[in-house]
Parts: C-alpha cells; structure tokens; sequence
C-alpha cells in the first residue's frame, strides 16, 4: 500500500473515533422534539448544502458567514455585465458523474467546455513559443513531474520546492530554463492546487479524486451554484465567530456583532483555518489523536458533533 493512502486510512479512522467518543459524551441528552434548531457556520458550497439539506428535513436552520458575501472561495466578479469574471473557482473539472453537474443541470445554468489543445504559451516579450521552445518547455515539465513522483515514494515529506531545489538549482536564474520551471511550478501547480510551492506538500498536493470530462466554464460565472443553493435560507452575513460554548444544552454561539443559541452547530470551515493555532482540540480527544490529526491536516473543533 502507498504510504499516502496508509495515511488516508488512518486519518480517517481517527475522526471515526473522534465521531464515536463525541456521540458517547452526548448520549445524555434527549430531544423534546424532532425539530432542531441548528446553527451552520459557513456560507461555502459545504455550509450551503448542509443547510439546504437540514432546512429540508424541517429543522431550523440559520447560516452565519464572517463575510459579507456567501460563496466562500467562489467569487464572480461582475463589473463587466458582459463578461463575469470568476476570482475563485472557476472550472468544473470533471463534469461526468459530478454532484456540481447535477446542480447546474436543475437551473439550466449555460456552460462552455474548455480545450486546453489550443491554448497558447507567450514568452516573456509578449511572442507565443517557438516551436523549440514548446519542445524545451514539455521536456522540462517531464523533468519536474517525474522528480515529484519519485519523492511521493519517499517516507519523509517535503515541499515540493525543495523537491525541485536540486533540478532548478542547476541553472542561473536569468536563464530561460530557469524561467520555463518557475512557469510550471507556477501555472500547473500554484494556480491549479491554490497554493505555493513553499508549502504544498509533494506528499498530498495532488491526492484528491477526480471525475472524468472535459473541463467547463459556467457562462454567468460560478456564482449560479451558491446563489441557487442559499435560495429560502436564512443567512447571517459578516458573522465572525468568536466563541462556541458548547458545555451545557443549548449551544452559545459568539460572534462580533451578536449570540445565537442552537441545538446543534455544524462547523464547515476551511482546512486553512482548522489548521491555524486559533482553533482548538477538543479536550475530550488524547493527545496522541491530537498530534496525528494535525500532522494529517485535519482539526477538530470544540464543539459537540
């Protein structure tokens, strides 16, 4: 077995485990009704769709966002009214069998598939490539991608600059080879995974799931999804939570601006902030999950399951 999916595994696992004590440590308390008041903390793609879905069983739902827009990492730009502009997410990639598809399908949302064949590369004079230099580029970006494949092998991981260290050492740095990497580690990694070379893990960058198409475009840009799934749903906008205080029934919600009280609260944050030292383990969780979920990337709040 792959050292990565020996890891999945065991991530996952301890958040089964994590679930099971969380469920245990609320056994004691009974509902007096079917219907829950239920807070969720995030306006994403997850928080919306957490809502919608609750909001349809018939439980109270309200969705507190620290913005002042819904969307998450999904922002479309519209101060061109002819051409929206997406700051975000922009593709889906993979529309066979994907759950987005379904979505636009219900609204009829129009969409353009991309063709990557003809795309065009520009130099940094503003030329596309030479043919010589399409060759150089390809040849390059085979150097890279097998350097990173090796080190995923390796026990130990690493960013995926100091994987590629060695490789882009080898040349001065006004050199267009030197140019030609730093393009690829830029538009094929950075831009494609959200995140800097300095930082991405070459054990996990590209570990997620795909689906299998061509790429699309949504015409009035990515906005159609959040804005379809936030339709009937009560959002709090420029909620920034403080504070969950969830030892005693009902659940205490801080934010800057106001309390909200729940039965239950569902936390979609990003893995940006679940890694960030402002949120904490539960204290119910020992030490040693504690440790191996972090290293894994995952955190778990403090509040009831």
């Amino acid at each position: 077995m792959h050292r990565r999916d020996f890891l999945k595994i065991f991530g996952l696992t301890l958040m089964v485990s994590a679930n099971s004590a969380c469920r245990e440590e609320s056994q004691g308390y009974t509902a007096t009704s079917n219907k829950k008041r239920i807070l969720v903390i995030g306006a994403g793609l997850s928080g919306l769709a957490a809502a919608q879905e609750l909001n349809r069983w018939g439980h109270e739902v309200i969705v507190v966002e620290a913005r002042e827009r819904i969307g998450g990492r999904i922002w479309t730009s519209t101060q061109w009214a002819d051409m929206p502009l997406d700051f975000g997410a922009t593709w889906i990639h993979g529309p066979q069998g994907n759950p987005l598809t379904d979505l636009a399908e219900q609204i009829n949302a129009k969409r353009f598939t991309t063709s990557y064949e003809n795309s065009a590369t520009y130099n940094t004079s503003g030329k596309p490539l030479s043919k010589a230099e399409e060759v150089r580029m390809e040849d390059l970006r085979e150097q890279v991608f097998t350097a990173l494949k090796k080190a995923q092998g390796r026990d130990n991981d690493a960013s995926i600059r100091q994987v590629i260290k060695p490789l882009i050492d080898r040349f001065n740095e006004s050199s267009e080879t030197y140019r030609f990497i730093n393009f690829i580690l830029s538009g094929a990694i950075e831009q494609e995974y959200s995140g800097s070379v300095e930082q991405l893990s070459v054990h996990w960058y590209d570990s997620a799931k795909t689906f299998d198409g061509d790429d699309v475009l949504f015409a009035q840009g990515f906005k159609v999804i959040p804005e379809f799934l936030a339709q009937g749903l009560q959002i709090e906008l420029g909620q920034v939570v403080k504070e969950i205080q969830w030892q005693r029934s009902p659940i205490r919600v801080i934010t800057q601006k106001a309390e909200f009280i729940a039965d239950y609260v569902v936390v979609t944050l990003p893995l940006g902030v679940l890694q960030t030292k402002k949120v904490h383990f539960s204290p119910e969780l020992p030490r040693s999950k504690q440790n191996a979920i972090a290293k894994l990337g995952m955190g778990v709040l403090n509040y009831p399951c």
